[in-house]
């Protein structure tokens, strides 16, 4: 009755107020006992409240200076349009995933941001740079709106449109090619007509030592297959570590309602001795050297 009463006040009366937000963390420790049908219909309802938040523990902080709650408006009646307006649930287990890693993961992308929850309490955690939060055009505004309603953070945080389709378009300002440490998304295979385009909007928005991290549900089973097959191709390592969820405080619910989490990491080719032979200009340096050498001898023996 409570989860109800709450939707229909803030459908029918805008009610964004906090008073009226459900935290996280208040939510999966009355529902951890639960099996597997009561968490699904658990996350499902708390999908339908206006506003939801994140508490961070002192233990997950870096830094003190920012506030330890982040809060976030759903846009509920957006999720006809689009995916991007609600929190999903991995989008609370990846956080709670790079949390306790408790490690510095520098400049940071996240791809298909929805309303910015997992974005913003990085930001406000201490353990990264900065981060840039990416959307569709119609996803934007909400993103945009949640930020700024947690002014302790914009400094570290900001806003851009990225279409995976024409990445190289939305590649300006904060978008830098090859620029970025850490990329994370949650959800974001969903149609096997952007599991390419995703694949290189990554391999373009990173460098040789990037991590990426993805936190995935099933949603059309054809589409996880196809980048699970074609990640290689597109030079990632991809690792399951799903398993490792089941160390992490409040995480173990992630694997009883199918999520996967995915480590991505380049490729840097090998070079093999016959690749060094067979290369002409490898060749000519030993050769070149091999010709300072000599007469370099020459010139000591006159």
């Amino acid at each position: 009755l409570l989860w109800y009463t709450l939707f229909i006040l803030a459908r029918t009366t805008g009610m964004t107020s906090k008073d009226c937000a459900r935290l996280f963390q208040d939510f999966i420790t009355s529902e951890k006992e639960c099996n597997d049908d009561s968490l699904s219909l658990a996350f499902f309802e708390l999908a339908n409240v206006s506003v939801v938040g994140y508490r961070l523990s002192a233990e997950q902080c870096k830094k003190e200076r920012y506030s330890r709650t982040i809060y976030v408006k759903q846009d509920v009646s957006a999720c006809g349009n689009h995916t991007g307006g609600i929190v999903w649930e991995t989008s609370y287990l990846l956080l709670n995933y790079l949390l306790q890693l408790r490690k510095e993961h520098g400049r940071v992308l996240e791809v298909g941001a929805g309303c910015g929850l997992l974005g913003q309490v990085l930001a406000a955690s201490g353990w990264i740079k900065s981060i840039v939060m990416t959307e569709m055009e119609d996803v934007i505004p909400n993103l945009h709106s949640n930020l700024r309603q947690n002014p302790s953070i914009l400094r570290k945080c900001s806003v851009h449109k990225l279409d995976w389709l024409d990445y190289k378009k939305d590649a300006v300002n904060a978008l830098k090619k090859h620029s970025f440490d850490t990329i994370i998304g949650t959800d974001v295979v969903f149609s096997p007509c952007l599991v390419r385009p995703l694949l290189k909007t990554l391999q373009y928005m990173s460098h040789k030592d990037s991590v990426v991290y993805l936190c995935l549900q099933i949603r059309c089973e054809d589409s996880h297959k196809l980048f699970l097959k074609k990640a290689e191709s597109y030079g990632w390592k991809l690792q399951d570590i799903s398993q490792d969820l089941v160390r992490i405080p409040d995480c173990s619910w992630g694997l009883a309602i199918g999520c996967f989490l995915l480590k991505l990491t380049p490729v840097v080719p090998k070079i093999t001795r016959d690749a060094k032979l067979c290369n002409p200009n490898t060749n000519n340096k030993r050769k070149n050297s091999n010709d300072s050498t000599n007469g370099r001898s020459k010139l000591r023996k006159k």
